[in-house]
């Protein structure tokens, strides 16, 4: 076959041979840019996974750096924190001379009573609390695990939200948020 025929029959079938040299090229440039994209997604998980304390007064949790309190006042003894994911949310209630026997399963089951959703009781791991699914005010389904302390002569009320299709997913890191909370004597 005359080499004009081979050309005519290449251009025919549309098959090119693409040269070696491009080929390593084209793949050490997708094998580095997927590497980028490993390493980066790794140095953005692990700053987020830093854990940060957070104090207020008696207060602390420890939370990941990816969070920021919530500079506005909203109410005297409440706070709250929010990442891009999840928003923690803190009351403070003081305990009576006649309530100082109260314990914070007895709190915990007079909050439950007050709620006008459906809640689940949780008693795991040491904490108290509930859970529970409501819709903010764009009609978002949203899932909140409340835990309850006691300390002293307060309450602690610790809610921790986020999107109601991530709770599962997110609960072994609500529980570890929760179980980070102490309390100190810098009241």
């Amino acid at each position: 076959m005359s080499e004009h025929k081979k050309d005519e029959k290449k251009e025919k079938t549309g098959k090119r041979k693409i040269p070696v040299g491009l080929l390593i090229v084209l793949s050490s440039v997708v094998a580095g840019v997927l590497v980028g994209l490993l390493v980066g997604f790794l140095i953005v998980r692990t700053r987020a996974a830093t854990p940060q304390e957070f104090t207020k007064g008696e207060f602390s949790i420890s939370l990941s750096s990816a969070f920021r309190e919530d500079t506005e006042k909203s109410f005297e003894n409440s706070w709250r924190y929010y990442s891009r994911d999840l928003a923690v949310g803190v009351s403070k209630w003081a305990i009576g001379e006649e309530n100082k026997d109260l314990t914070a399963e007895a709190f915990c089951s007079s909050l439950i009573k007050g709620e006008s959703s459906k809640t689940t009781e949780m008693n795991e791991e040491g904490l108290v609390g509930y859970a529970r699914n409501y819709q903010d005010g764009d009609g978002e389904e949203l899932a909140c695990l409340r835990c309850v302390y006691k300390s002293g002569n307060a309450f602690y009320a610790v809610a921790f939200c986020c999107y109601e299709k991530d709770y599962n997913e997110m609960f072994d890191t609500l529980l570890s948020y929760a179980k980070s909370v102490k309390f100190g004597q810098n009241e």
